[in-house]
């Protein structure tokens, strides 16, 4: 079954059959620039929106999953985009 996404420009567009966004902790997949040290920060978060009631991933143009070292960025960057509620799950380890 393929993951179904959405890019950030796209939600305007389905706003109106969105629920609250899902913030979650995944392994790395992207490699970012100097903070790509999957070593030492092999974790990151990622954000799925239900859109009648499917989950999509939010993705770049590139259709990469968005990810993001710091919460408090990625909660920054969610007020932006017109949600200011959301839930956050952190099934993975810190340590991990």
């Amino acid at each position: 079954m393929q993951t179904r996404t959405i890019l950030a420009t796209q939600i305007d567009e389905y706003r109106h059959a969105m629920g609250k966004p899902l913030v979650y902790r995944v392994h790395r997949l992207i490699l970012g620039g100097s903070l790509g040290d999957n070593k030492t920060k092999p974790l990151a978060w990622a954000v799925a929106i239900p859109i009648d009631g499917v989950m999509h991933s939010l993705v770049s143009v590139r259709n990469n999953r968005r990810e993001w070292q710091d919460l408090n960025r990625l909660a920054q960057e969610l007020r932006k985009l017109g949600f200011v509620e959301y839930e956050v799950r952190n099934n993975l380890s810190e340590d991990a």
